[in-house]
């Protein structure tokens, strides 16, 4: 309308017309997205955004399990190879910018042990990146346990108080760890889980380990694997033992009535949910045990029950010709 005032609806509304609205939600500004965000893009590049940084990233060197870069650039130690990896969780993607700053995803987090020449190399947190090529030793990381590193002629060296180890050799403009041992590899690597099926038992929740169960596993768990045990050696679950017991008579056996009257049974029930019309929310029950005939009163108290058991116990006698015992 000319002349008038005009109103930008900008945004989702809440007729769902007008244009949406492009909102970052790193900066919460208006104008472009998130991946395009210079803001959050330098804060990932200064190592202070929601992402990790790998300079070295992906070599053009053959990088084998075993090698290790030592990487000044890194945030984080990550590694490709998931069989070093221990007390492996899986994580919520995160992603790490590499040096041709291409996005690649970290998915799970573990621990690494590094037999080298000069001592063992105990990384924590390690990222799991499949994607990445090549191991990689974070110096922010090893900085921010307390040490420092220097690179020098004779290689890469940590310190800490009085003591020293050189870690890494120069090969280039990269450095590599140095005196990697065969036991790092072997000593850490990823074992096929051969539990027994007692612990399989357990660990699914008490359910029956049958040939179609194990086949089961086999294709949800990865590298399942199942220790062979003879069938005299399998124990009995005490727990499945005792959930499925049943609990003996604590009254012992006894000998049913054989007469009419001569044991009556009885229960009392409530309150109740609904109130009957004339205010019951209690009933009883009087069951004959020979002859299994049932005779039940409303009550609108408990207290109500001896009452209306007399009058039960008088009318039965009185039709049967008979005394309750």
């Amino acid at each position: 309308m000319r002349g008038g005032s005009s109103v930008s609806n900008r945004g989702r509304g809440t007729s769902g017309y007008g244009t949406v609205s492009s909102r970052c939600h790193y900066c919460n500004k208006e104008g472009h997205w998130k991946n395009q965000c210079f803001i959050r893009k330098n804060d990932v590049q200064k190592g202070n955004g929601e992402g990790h940084l790998a300079f070295v990233g992906l070599a053009t060197r053959g990088i084998g399990t075993g090698d290790w870069i030592i990487d000044s650039g890194a945030s984080r130690h990550l590694t490709a190879h998931r069989e070093l990896l221990e007390d492996y969780i899986t994580v919520v993607y995160t992603s790490i910018t590499i040096g041709n700053r291409k996005e690649i995803m970290a998915v799970g987090q573990g621990n690494i042990t590094l037999h080298i020449d000069s001592g063992i190399i105990s990384l924590p947190g390690v990222l799991h990146v499949p994607n990445i090529g090549s191991n990689l030793i974070s110096i922010a990381s090893i900085v921010d346990k307390g040490f420092q590193v220097e690179f020098t002629a004779k290689g890469c060296v940590v310190s800490k108080g009085n003591t020293e180890r050189v870690i890494g050799k120069g090969q280039g403009n990269v450095y590599y760890l140095l005196g990697l041992q065969d036991v790092a590899c072997t000593g850490i690597s990823w074992q096929k889980d051969t539990t027994t099926k007692e612990i399989w038992h357990r660990r699914i929740a008490y359910c029956s380990i049958s040939e179609q169960a194990v086949e089961n596993l086999r294709k949800s768990v990865t590298d399942f694997g199942l220790a062979e045990t003879m069938a005299s050696e399998e124990p009995i679950c005490t727990i499945c033992a005792e959930g499925k017991q049943s609990r003996e008579n604590l009254t012992g056996q006894r000998k049913k009535s054989e007469e009419l009257l001569h044991t009556i049974h009885s229960d009392v029930c409530g309150p109740l949910a609904t109130t009957g019309f004339m205010g019951d929310r209690y009933f009883t029950t009087f069951i004959d045990e020979w002859s299994g005939r049932i005779a039940l009163s409303l009550l609108t108290q408990k207290s109500e029950v001896f009452e209306r058991f007399k009058q039960y116990k008088a009318k039965v006698e009185r039709e049967t010709g008979k005394k309750v015992k």
